[in-house]
C-alpha cells in the first residue's frame, strides 16, 4: 500500500503486465532491435520479474543467447540505483 502511495506521489507510473509480456515476446521471437527500443524507453523494466522470474530467466528459458547478451549490456547500461519506473 505504502508503495502505490509513493509511486502516485512521484507522478511515476508502474508498468503494466502487458509491456513486460511485450518484451518477453520479443526474447521469444528474437527480436533484439524492438527488444532494445522498448528498455532503452523504460529502464525501470530491466529489474522487474514477471511470473516471479527475470528477464535473464525468460532468455535462458527460450535459449536466447543473443537478447541475454542484449539484457546484461542493457544492465549494465541502465543501474539499478538509476533506473526510474516510468511510462
Amino acid at each position: 500500500m505504502q508503495l502505490r502511495n509513493i509511486l502516485k506521489t512521484l507522478s511515476f507510473k508502474k508498468p503494466e503486465n502487458k509491456e513486460l509480456e511485450q518484451i518477453i515476446l520479443f526474447i521469444q521471437m528474437n527480436h533484439l532491435q524492438s527488444l532494445t527500443e522498448a528498455i532503452e524507453g523504460n529502464p525501470g523494466l530491466l529489474y522487474l520479474c514477471h511470473k516471479k522470474r527475470s528477464l535473464l530467466y525468460w532468455c535462458s528459458h527460450y535459449n536466447n543467447t543473443k537478447a541475454h547478451m542484449v539484457v546484461i549490456q542493457l544492465i549494465k547500461k541502465y543501474p539499478k540505483e538509476n533506473s526510474v519506473i516510468a511510462a
